[in-house]
């Protein structure tokens, strides 16, 4: 469960605790840190080295993460308001976010921003490249059938089109 960086740490800090080192992530997340907001869920979502689980903590870190310029807080942000972990489902946030991580260079989310506002967007989801046990194409295509979510086929053309640039080949054919 550790993960590589957590060894060194450990190797030079042998006392340090899983809630010390979640602590010192939410810290560094909060501060737009990446890497500490990519470590964040291995404690804060599946409760590693006994760390207390917190999923809505672990939200709420990572949606500032995002606001502070993190792109892969974005994009895990955006998968947190789309399935609802560590609080309710909310489209527009999940859109936002997905967005923003888009802007900031990640392709996943110009696809997974393109579906949201496309009338096929369950289709489009389930060709998502993500292997994270928490986040299935299953579970964003359920978000796909949310009541109240707006459609724009012109958006949703030009974000496939980002994603498709950024070597997402599925995207391509949209």
């Amino acid at each position: 469960m550790i993960e590589d960086l957590d060894e060194d740490v450990r190797k030079k800090l042998p006392n340090l605790t899983g809630e010390t080192i979640a602590k010192a992530y939410e810290k560094g997340c909060q501060g737009g840190e990446p890497g500490s907001c990519t470590y964040l869920d291995s404690y804060r979502l599946r409760g590693g080295d006994g760390a207390v689980k917190n999923p809505a903590s672990y939200r709420q870190t990572i949606a500032v993460g995002c606001r502070k310029g993190a792109v892969e807080a974005c994009f895990e942000d955006g998968k947190n308001s789309l399935t609802g972990v560590g609080g309710k489902v909310d489209l527009d946030d999940a859109y936002a976010a997905f967005v923003r991580a888009c802007t900031g260079g990640d392709a996943n989310a110009c696809t997974v921003a393109g579906a949201l506002v496309d009338s096929d967007c369950a289709a489009r989801v389930s060709l998502l490249d993500d292997d994270d046990e928490f986040y299935t194409p299953r579970e964003f295509a359920a978000a796909c059938k949310a009541p109240g979510r707006s459609l724009d086929a012109g958006k949703a053309k030009a974000y496939y089109g980002v994603a498709c640039k950024k070597g997402i080949k599925a995207a391509c054919t949209f």
